[in-house]
């Protein structure tokens, strides 16, 4: 019994003194295998494949980790404790830290994400070691950190469980108790020993034979490993074990290029002669984050062609390293592979998943809350839309499909009194999303994650949507990125049914009390712990090399000269700083005598030596010059490190300099984009059609007819006149707009969903005040309905009915009317809103439910506006609809026209107004009929501005032919703000009509004439001429971008006009 230390300079993982010491072993154990111990998996793959080349050591030695070792021997020798895993350790300690908060014994500490991994790791590195709570050393936040702890400890004894590092350091103890055969053990490869695995090798040496080999050279790179063997011997006789040296043997040389030896030999060294580069070593500057991988690939193609077999690229971003690199190589045919991991929380399918979860969560309890009664005040709706929901069902493990997420999602945005238990009804319905999703909602209800997991891992159904199954065949095949994801969310659906798994164990489920909401969280804390591991390739026939991309601590792991090159990214300061060793949790460890971490710049320096030691033949070390905020970098400590070790030129610099190919620009965006580094080709290129012209075949798709009916009839378009108002602002917004229906899928609470609220309550107001007097005056019966029947107008329009208009005696009275329908509305926008536009208006929020009654009160001003205003005519027509199938033809320009006219006022002489409402405020410069500049009078007629009204007139002059009344004018009510009226007028009643105090200036921007008309009747004429002119434009085929004014693009979808003008 006792411990052995080997300290050797041989780099190899099995060399003289390894072979020496197992040879040993094997002569001394007879009955059972020496056991080599290796700080990862793949040190001990490599250990296992030199033994298989060692004559008499191919069999009989058994390679292992610390980790793997306990693990299979505890479940042989244990005491019957499991071994708590990193999820279910993560599980219990925010179970302890949550009652500690509820308990009110949680100060000065928060229980917050922070602490729970604090003392997680606590736990794990130095449990079984730590003092009392009460030791005078510790300040306050440590002693309470203690407190918890030691109620963790007591959990994990009330549940049967151990930390590994305690086992680890009873096992050997345990074993040789019961008498198993304790094999010789030899530790190989270890660089920092933390205390769980210096407490496994002096309890092994203690009960048997434990050999630790410190393979460190002279330099400060082995400094680590030597302060660690200095350690564990300190240690070792503390406790009376006997402690053996070995001294160095010979050691083979490791064959690698002469620049590599050297630079390895005097890497970190002082007063060493400075070194000549011959080529081994390369310094790469690209230009900046973005032209790194066009300058890696190069250069990595360039080690190919020059026999290159294996390159390892080390990179601190694993992940980023192969979406940017790896479809590079390939398309250079070079194989790619991968390996590298992350936490399943942070996995599209793992933070998928936490997010239905917690929408479920969120959703379940609401339902339960939610009121029955339609009418009743609408509940809390920050959770509309359902976005976390909707996010999860577009990947591709729900079985969903693309097309129809985006369809539910549509229908969800679209809906504003969507209630929590619809959208739990959607989501089981499999119909309406899939088996996969329903099943694993249904389990989530019941509190079962790791049966929700099991759901979603099941392969698709065959009743799957033919529209996915098309979508899926069709797919082409797969890149660098989707790859790696599909390979995630695989990996992190299992480790979601881990989690569940680990909640059980725990004794957290719905069977033992917990709330779903307490599960989702938990169970959110496990996917933290559970890491994704995976390992893509993108596989080339015939490639000349293949690239394994890496993490530097994974590459430091690497044997000695085992790749042929090896590729350092990221050496500026920013990408690859020296950690300090000075966290909360290194003070509390170190204050509580666990362990002592290794300074910061002997670890980096440790590490880098081991990367550089794997190339045999080239050594790249890449820096970009500028990061992506266009500002130089500075080389990292480890880079400047190596320069230091060439000599200095003339100029005062390193010899070692940059490779000028490397020095790509980031002004080359095409081949730094592209896989193959070159611009891509145009395959085709389109004739340009005419200017503002479509192809002769695709105009007929410009306008197009009615549903049912093949071609326009009479050849005919049925069209708006807010339709026309948006091609003479510009065609293409036109067709954007009104054609290509490219707005927005949520219910609004906008302008537009506002105006024709306003449009409502405004045409209920004035009606009911209109009949009521009407009424009274026996002019219509007391069971009339809201529009005459077969008629425009109830009774001739001129006979005048004392109140049915809004003057200062009516309103008191239309202002109680207008309350009441505002009321009114709203609750049948509640109660009976089935779609989008109907229902638009509903308040979720304060901010919504503060402009709601900033629109009454807009409303209630908008009448207080009138009473003064429209002297002499009164209203007898509302909200008159035209066209379509429920209004009266409406022939006007060669194109039958569908709208609404919101009001027309008539006096005792039938002279009319058309009225448009329009939600603006100041509307008079945008709404008049003549701007402000002088008219010129030899220019002919010109469209104004806004035409609504003028339309609205034209087609209501031939409605109202036989009804004995005369257009006279066709305004714009502004109902918002700073009322105003504008529009068309005839000078006669233009000041009845805008009130007494408006100034000269203004009655002359609204009155005919204008050039080219010289009468109302002769202003509609033109308008009517004018607007078939731009009808035939339209079947023409004319959408070219041409923005009448900067505003007319304020409000068009398509931001990347390149004759946007705002």
């Amino acid at each position: 019994m006792g411990l052995t230390v080997i300290q050797t300079s041989d780099e190899r993982r099995v060399g003289t003194c390894v072979e020496r010491a197992l040879r040993e072993a094997c002569g001394r154990a007879r009955s059972v295998n020496p056991l080599v111990l290796a700080p990862s998996l793949s040190v001990s793959l490599e250990v296992q494949r030199a033994l298989e080349r060692i004559d008499g050591l191919s069999l009989g030695v058994d390679c292992a980790t610390p980790a793997t070792w306990c693990e299979l021997r505890w479940a042989l020798y244990g005491d019957g404790r499991a071994l708590v895993t990193p999820a279910a350790r993560a599980v219990l300690m925010q179970r302890v830290v949550a009652q500690a908060s509820a308990d009110g014994t949680l100060e000065p500490l928060d229980a917050g994400a922070g602490t729970v991994q604090l003392l997680c790791q606590a736990a794990q590195r130095g449990l079984p070691w730590l003092p009392a709570a009460d030791a005078a050393s510790l300040s306050v936040g440590e002693a309470r950190a203690l407190e918890l702890l030691g109620r963790y400890a007591r959990v994990l004894c009330q549940r049967r469980l151990v930390e590994p590092a305690e086992a680890a350091a009873a096992l050997p103890g345990l074993m040789a108790e019961e008498g198993a055969g304790l094999s010789p053990c030899v530790l190989v490869g270890f660089g920092e020993l933390p205390r769980a695995t210096r407490e496994l090798a002096l309890c092994y040496a203690a009960a048997g034979e434990c050999t630790f080999v410190c393979q460190a050279g002279e330099g400060p790179a082995g400094d680590v490993a030597r302060a660690s063997a200095h350690k564990l011997e300190d240690e070792a006789r503390s406790r009376g074990i006997e402690v053996a040296h070995v001294g160095d043997a010979p050691a083979a040389p490791v064959e690698r290029t002469a620049e590599l030896s050297e630079l390895l030999s005097c890497l970190f060294e002082t007063g060493k002669e400075g070194m000549v580069p011959t080529g081994a070593v390369s310094l790469l500057e690209p230009a900046g984050p973005l032209a790194v991988a066009s300058s890696v690939c190069a250069h990595v193609c360039e080690l190919a062609d020059g026999g290159a077999q294996r390159v390892v690229i080390v990179a601190p971003d694993v992940a980023a390293a192969w979406r940017e690199l790896s479809p590079k190589l390939h398309a250079h045919g070079i194989t790619v592979r991968a390996q590298l991991g992350a936490p399943a929380s942070q996995t599209r399918a793992g933070a998928g998943f936490l997010g239905l979860a917690r929408s479920v969560v969120a959703l379940d309890a609401l339902a339960t809350t939610w009121p029955d009664d339609p009418g009743a005040e609408l509940p809390d709706m920050s959770w509309w839309p359902p976005r976390e929901v909707s996010d999860f069902l577009l990947l591709d493990v729900t079985g969903v499909g693309a097309n129809r997420a985006w369809r539910r999602d549509v229908a969800w945005r679209g809906n504003r009194i969507l209630t929590p238990a619809e959208v739990l009804r959607t989501l089981q319905n499999h119909s309406a999303t899939s088996p996969q999703v329903a099943g694993a909602v249904r389990e989530l209800l019941r509190g079962h994650v790791a049966a929700a997991a099991m759901r979603l891992a099941a392969s698709p159904q065959p009743d799957a949507a033919a529209a996915d199954a098309v979508a899926a065949a069709e797919k082409p095949e797969t890149g660098a990125e989707e790859r790696l994801s599909a390979l995630l969310d695989a990996g992190a659906i299992g480790a979601v049914a881990e989690a569940g798994r680990t909640l059980r164990a725990c004794g957290v489920s719905a069977d033992e009390g917990a709330t779903l909401e307490e599960l989702v969280d938990l169970a959110g804390t496990a996917l933290e712990r559970l890491r994704v591991t995976c390992r893509p390739e993108l596989a080339c026939e015939g490639s000349p090399c293949t690239v394994e991309l890496m993490s530097p601590k994974m590459a430091a792991a690497l044997a000695p000269a085992s790749a042929d090159a090896v590729v350092y990214l990221g050496l500026d300061s920013a990408s690859s700083p020296i950690p300090v060793p000075d966290s909360a949790l290194d003070r509390l460890l170190e204050h509580c005598g666990v362990d002592v971490p290794a300074d910061g710049l002997a670890s980096s320096r440790a590490s880098f030596a081991a990367v550089a030691a794997a190339a045999r033949r080239h050594l790249s070390l890449v820096r970009p010059s500028h990061d992506a905020g266009a500002s130089e970098t500075f080389p990292a400590v480890m880079l400047s490190e190596v320069l230091s070790c060439y000599a200095v030129g003339e100029d005062g610099r390193p010899l070692l300099k940059s490779d000028p190919a490397s020095r790509v620009d980031e002004g080359h965006i095409g081949e730094n984009l592209s896989a193959s580094g070159t611009v891509p080709q145009a395959v085709e290129v389109a004739p340009a059609a005419s200017a503002g012209q479509l192809d002769p075949a695709l105009r007929r798709l410009v306008i197009v007819p009615r549903d049912g009916q093949p071609e326009l009839p009479q050849g005919r378009p049925s069209l708006s006149a807010s339709q026309v108002e948006t091609y003479l602002e510009c065609p293409y917004k036109w067709l954007t707009l009104r054609r290509l229906g490219l707005d927005d899928c949520d219910a609004e609470f906008s302008n537009m969903q506002v105006g024709t609220f306003v449009h409502r309550v405004l045409e209920l107001t004035h009606r009911d005040l209109f009949l009521d007097a009407a009424r009274e005056a026996g002019l219509v019966g007391q069971d009339c309905g809201e529009s005459p029947e077969g008629r425009l107008f109830w009774f001739d329009p001129a006979v005048r009915v004392a109140g049915s208009r809004v003057d200062e005696r009516t309103l008191p009275r239309a202002t109680r009317l207008m309350h009441a329908h505002f009321a009114e509305h709203l609750a049948h926008q509640r109660l009976e809103g089935s779609t989008r536009n109907k229902q638009a208006l509903i308040a979720h929020t304060p901010s919504e439910r503060r402009r709601l009654a900033e629109v009454e009160r807009d409303i209630e001003a908008t009448l207080e506006y009138e009473a003064t205003r429209f002297a002499g005519f009164e209203p007898r027509l509302f909200e008159g609809r035209f066209g379509g199938s429920t209004g009266l033809p409406a022939d006007y320009a060669g194109a039958d026209f569908v709208g609404t006219i919101d009001r027309i006022d008539v006096d005792e002489h039938g002279r009319a107004l058309v009225i448009d409402y329009k939600h603006k405020s100041r509307l008079f410069e945008e709404y008049a009929l003549s701007g402000r500049d002088e008219a010129d009078w030899d220019a002919g007629f010109a469209l104004p501005g806004r035409v609504q009204t003028l339309i609205y007139a034209g087609i209501a002059r031939r409605l109202l032919s036989d009804a004995g009344v005369e257009l006279v004018g066709a305004v714009y009510l502004g109902t918002k703000g700073i009322h105003e009226i504008a529009g068309a007028l005839t000078a006669h009643d233009a000041a009845a009509v805008l009130g007494s105090d408006v100034g000269e200036k203004r009655l002359e921007r609204v009155c005919v004439p204008v050039p080219g008309a010289r009468s109302f009747d002769e202003l509609l004429d033109r308008t009517e001429e004018a607007v078939a002119a731009v009808i035939e434009r339209m079947l023409a085929g004319e959408v070219d971008a041409r923005p009448s004014s900067p505003k007319a693009c304020a409000w068009c979808p398509v931001l990347s006009c390149e004759r946007r003008q705002s």
